[in-house]
C-alpha cells in the first residue's frame, strides 16, 4: 500500500456543522464558524483538502442559507445559549447603564471604561463575570453572552396584554438588537432602551408598533431566506394593523398622558414605512419592486403623466414629518420638557431664515431652467413653475449647507429627513406628482443626502433605487442634469 494514499475525508455535514437558527457553518475540528466566501480556502489551507475532494463540500454548502459575519444574530433568548459546537470562555460584562460591553480580560475592560465611559472603572461594581462565545475568530471576533431578561417590560406587558411566544421572542429581539439601530446619542439610547418600552407598557398601540418594526428588522436580517422573510413580514403587518387604530384614536385626542407615546409611534411609523420594502436582497436596483420608490414617488413611476389626482400626494412618512407638530401642538411644551424631548428635535430646524447656501450646487440647479422661448411641452417652463422650482432649489442648497456644517456625527436619519422634505412647498410636491423634469432633477440631487441613510437597515438601497428610477423617468433630454448626482449616489460617499 502506497504511503501517499490519501486519508478519507469526513462527510461534509460532519466537518461543517450547519446551525440553521443562526445560518452559519461551524468547523467541528476548529470549533468556530467559517464565513461563506472563506469555506473553500479553509478546507484547503487548514484541512489540506485538495480541489478534487472539495467538490462534495461545495455542493453541500451551496444548498445552505448562510449569512455574512456582520449579519449573524447571536442567541436572543436564554434557552438558546450556549450555541453548540462553539467553546464557552470565561469573560466579563460591563455594568454601565445601557452598555453591556463584553470582553475576555480585565485589562481590556479597563481600557473600555477609559475610552467609552471616560473614567476609571471600579472592579467592585462596574463589571461582572459572564460566559462568552464568538462565532468567528480573528478580525471577525465578536463576543456574545447569555441574553438577559428585558428590564421589567415583559412583566408589565403580561399584566396588560399577554404576549404569545412569538411576540415575546420579538420583544427579546428588540432589547437585544433593534433598539440599538435607533440610537444616535446617549440620550436617545436611554429613550429607546428605557423610556419607549415603559411608554409601550402603558399604550397598546405603541407596544404593537414597536413589535411591528422589530419584526421587520428580523425580516431584513433574514432577507436571504424568503420563507423567513415572509413569516416576519406577515407578523409585522398583523401587528401594525392592531397598532394603527389606537394611534389614530390617540392623535384625535392628544393629552399630556399620551403625547410622548404619539411622538414615539410617529418615529416608528416612519421607520416602518421605509423598512416594509427593505426585506430582501436584490441583485441590482432593477430587481427591486416599483413599490419601493414610494419615498416620494407614490405613483407607479412609469414615466406616464397621470390625469387622476390622488387624495394626497404626500407619502405617509412625509405627511407625519410635515404635520407632526400640528398633530400634538397643544402638548408640544409637555413634550419639550418630557422624557422623549430629544425626539422632537426633528421639528426644531428652520432653514427658511438661513442665508447659508451651497452656492455651487445652487448654480448648477438654476442652470437647469430653460432659457429658450420654446413652447414645447417638454421645454417650456411657465413663470409659476420657474418660481416654484427656484424656491425649492434654494431650499435644497440650504439643506446641503446645513448638513455640511453640522457637527453631528454620524449624520442621522432625522438630520436628513428634517431638512428639505419639511421645507418644500405643496406646489413643488404637485410638480413632482406630475413628474415635471425640474422637480425630478431636484429630487435626484436630494438622493445625495439620502445616501447618508443607507447605513441604516430600514433604508438599505433606497437612495440608489430612487435615483435610478428618476434617471429612467427623465430620459435623454434631461438625464444629463443629474449625472453628477448619479455618480455620487451609485458610487461611494
Amino acid at each position: 500500500m502506497s504511503s501517499s494514499k490519501q486519508r478519507e475525508d469526513p462527510a461534509p455535514s460532519e466537518l461543517l456543522k450547519y446551525l440553521p437558527q443562526h445560518e452559519v457553518v461551524v468547523c467541528t475540528t476548529c470549533h468556530y464558524a467559517v464565513q461563506p466566501q472563506a469555506i473553500s480556502r479553509h478546507l484547503k489551507e487548514i484541512h489540506r483538502v485538495l480541489r478534487s475532494r472539495r467538490r462534495k463540500f461545495d455542493l453541500y454548502v451551496a444548498g445552505l442559507c448562510l449569512r455574512q459575519p456582520h449579519e449573524v444574530i447571536p442567541p436572543t433568548q436564554a434557552h438558546q445559549f450556549p450555541v453548540p459546537c462553539i467553546p464557552v470562555e470565561s469573560g466579563i460584562r460591563c455594568q454601565a447603564p445601557g452598555c453591556g460591553h463584553l470582553c475576555i480580560s480585565t485589562k481590556r475592560m479597563q481600557a473600555h471604561w477609559r475610552t467609552d465611559h471616560g473614567c476609571k472603572a471600579n472592579p467592585a461594581h462596574d463589571w461582572r463575570p459572564a460566559p462568552l462565545q464568538t462565532f468567528f475568530r480573528g478580525n471577525l471576533l465578536r463576543y456574545f453572552s447569555c441574553p438577559e431578561t428585558p428590564v421589567g417590560l415583559q412583566t408589565r406587558c403580561s399584566l396588560l396584554q399577554p404576549l404569545d411566544a412569538d411576540n415575546a421572542a420579538i420583544l427579546d429581539h428588540y432589547f437585544q438588537h433593534t433598539y440599538q439601530t435607533f440610537v444616535t446619542s446617549t440620550e436617545t439610547e436611554h429613550i429607546w432602551r428605557r423610556v419607549v418600552p415603559n411608554l409601550a407598557s402603558q399604550h397598546d398601540f405603541l407596544l404593537h408598533g414597536l413589535l411591528a418594526c422589530t419584526a421587520l428588522h428580523q425580516a431584513y436580517l433574514h432577507r436571504h431566506n424568503p420563507a423567513r422573510v415572509e413569516e416576519y413580514v406577515l407578523r409585522a403587518c398583523a401587528l401594525q394593523e392592531i397598532a394603527l387604530p389606537g394611534f389614530r384614536t390617540a392623535i384625535e385626542t392628544p393629552s399630556k398622558e399620551n403625547c410622548d407615546a404619539i411622538l414615539s409611534f410617529a418615529y416608528l411609523l416612519v421607520v416602518y414605512s421605509f423598512a416594509s420594502t427593505c426585506c430582501y436582497s436584490p441583485a441590482s436596483p432593477a430587481d427591486i419592486p416599483e413599490a419601493t420608490t414610494s419615498l416620494f414617488l407614490i405613483e407607479n413611476g412609469t414615466g406616464e403623466k397621470s390625469t387622476i389626482q390622488p387624495k394626497t400626494i404626500l407619502p405617509n412618512w412625509l405627511y407625519l414629518l410635515r404635520g407632526g407638530c400640528s398633530m400634538i401642538c397643544d402638548e408640544w411644551e409637555s413634550i419639550r420638557e418630557g422624557p422623549v424631548r430629544a425626539l422632537s428635535d426633528a421639528w426644531d430646524i428652520d432653514l427658511e431664515t438661513s442665508d447659508e447656501r451651497d452656492t455651487d450646487l445652487l448654480a448648477r440647479l438654476l442652470a437647469v431652467i430653460p432659457t429658450t422661448g420654446s413652447t414645447d411641452d417638454d421645454e417650456y417652463w411657465s413663470e409659476t413653475i420657474t418660481a416654484i422650482y427656484t424656491r425649492a432649489a434654494i431650499q435644497l442648497s440650504r439643506s446641503f449647507a446645513y448638513l455640511h456644517r453640522t457637527q453631528r456625527s454620524p449624520i442621522t436619519t432625522w438630520d436628513v429627513l428634517r431638512v428639505w422634505p419639511m421645507e418644500v412647498s405643496m406646489e413643488y410636491m404637485n410638480l413632482l406628482h406630475q413628474e415635471h423634469p425640474g422637480a425630478l432633477i431636484l429630487l435626484a440631487h436630494y438622493c445625495i443626502l439620502l445616501k447618508y441613510m443607507e447605513g441604516y437597515w430600514y433604508f438599505d438601497t433606497k437612495a440608489k433605487l430612487l435615483i435610478c428610477t428618476i434617471q429612467k423617468m427623465l430620459g435623454a433630454r434631461w438625464g444629463g442634469f443629474i449625472q453628477g448626482a448619479l455618480d455620487t449616489v451609485l458610487g461611494d460617499l
